[in-house]
């Protein structure tokens, strides 16, 4: 039968419970967006309609691994909070990056909602810029 945890903690020596103390102390302060939104009490509709999105935005943006940092920054502020970007180094303090504030993503309309550019009509669709074997089988027998 696996040990309780009550048993493990009330075994642990003073300088392992301190270790775990702050092990849990800094786990505790960091979330993912879900997660922060949840600690603040407001749920995907709440930030949606601060940032005038669709739940559904927001549901997929707290799903990406890497979003604009200007998304982030009004994601935090609709939360209530406010976003701070350090840099942190060995044997040095952290600096605070500054300059993320105003800068628009790529092909924003300046709403807050980024417009997705497609190819442009005629432009091969494959990533090594010579098109689907549809795409190329269709110019040869068009020239």
């Amino acid at each position: 039968m696996p040990k309780k945890t009550f048993d493990q903690i009330s075994r642990a020596t003073p300088r392992q419970r301190a270790a775990a103390e702050a092990y849990a102390a800094a786990e505790l302060e960091k979330m993912r967006l879900p997660d922060l939104r949840r600690a603040r009490h407001l749920s995907q509709v709440d930030i949606a309609e601060r940032l005038d999105t669709t739940q559904g935005g927001i549901s997929r943006l707290e799903g990406q691994a890497d979003i604009y940092v200007r998304s982030l920054r009004r994601y935090v502020e609709a939360a209530g909070g406010k976003l701070v970007i350090s840099a942190i180094f060995p044997n040095a303090r952290p600096i605070e990056i500054e300059g993320f504030g105003d800068i628009e993503p790529p092909h924003s309309n300046g709403a807050g909602r980024t417009m997705r550019a497609g190819p442009s009509k005629g432009a091969p669709t494959s990533p090594n810029g010579q098109g689907t074997k549809k795409e190329r089988s269709s110019r040869r027998t068009t020239r």
